[in-house]
């Protein structure tokens, strides 16, 4: 029995290596691999800027499970649905939850919600399962009535400091200089991950386009460029 089901799986395999291979040759030739390579690459540097502007609009946290209560939550669910079916779970959920926590929490520990003026941590106490029902740290982040003393962001509105971009910042052959958060985050676009030079590797790579004479003005239609670029029409 084992071997017939191997054996099934060796045929699939197969038939699905004589397809893929068939698919390869049968192709037509397309665009380039060197522009989809430039294109992902200008779309990440593109996303870093953006995740610059954010931060620097507008003050919110990164992670939204920091302002959940979360670990309140599991904590009243061990306790209160302990009751119902067994016996109150929060000692053995400990262990499950907390350390999760403290993980994916420590990941943001740049972000404006680890600040001690803040009224969510993201370390301490918002990583320990509890059965406290009190839940404000959206409200507090909004009015400033929390710990620090902060006026809230509901008097920010949104803030200046974001420049614009243009395709030399993208490649990192050129730099900008917007507010105090634009400049941390985009700085950590390059040095995190290298992004920018990655692009501008890539956009290197392209290869110089051909010009044709007298360019396409005219040309109406795909078959007209198709000619008017030396292309055999279909």
């Amino acid at each position: 029995m084992i071997s017939r089901v191997l054996l099934r799986f060796a045929v699939a395999g197969f038939m699905t290596l004589a397809s893929t291979s068939a698919m390869a040759q049968s192709m037509v030739p397309g665009c380039n691999p060197q522009v989809t390579d430039a294109m992902a690459t200008k779309a990440q540097a593109l996303v870093g800027y953006d995740i610059s502007v954010v931060s620097e609009t507008m003050d919110k946290p990164d992670s939204v499970i920091a302002m959940t209560c979360f670990y309140k939550s599991a904590g009243l669910d061990a306790e209160q649905g302990g009751k119902i079916f067994s016996e109150v779970f929060m000692d053995a959920l400990r262990p499950m939850i907390e350390p999760f926590l403290a993980n994916f929490l420590d990941d943001f520990d740049d972000a404006v919600g680890n600040d001690s003026s803040m009224p969510t941590a993201y370390t301490g106490g918002s990583t320990l399962v509890g059965n406290d029902q009190d839940c404000d740290f959206v409200s507090e982040f909004w009015d400033g009535t929390g710990p620090g003393g902060t006026t809230g962001y509901k008097n920010e509105g949104v803030q200046q400091g974001v420049p614009f971009i243009t395709l030399e910042v993208l490649r990192g052959l050129d730099t900008i200089t917007g507010g105090t958060d634009f400049d941390a985050k985009f700085a950590a676009v390059e040095t995190l991950g290298n992004v920018l030079s990655n692009f501008d590797t890539s956009f290197s790579a392209l290869p110089i386009p051909r010009t044709v004479a007298g360019g396409f003005f005219g040309q109406n239609s795909i078959c007209a460029v198709m000619v008017k670029a030396g292309k055999t029409c279909p």
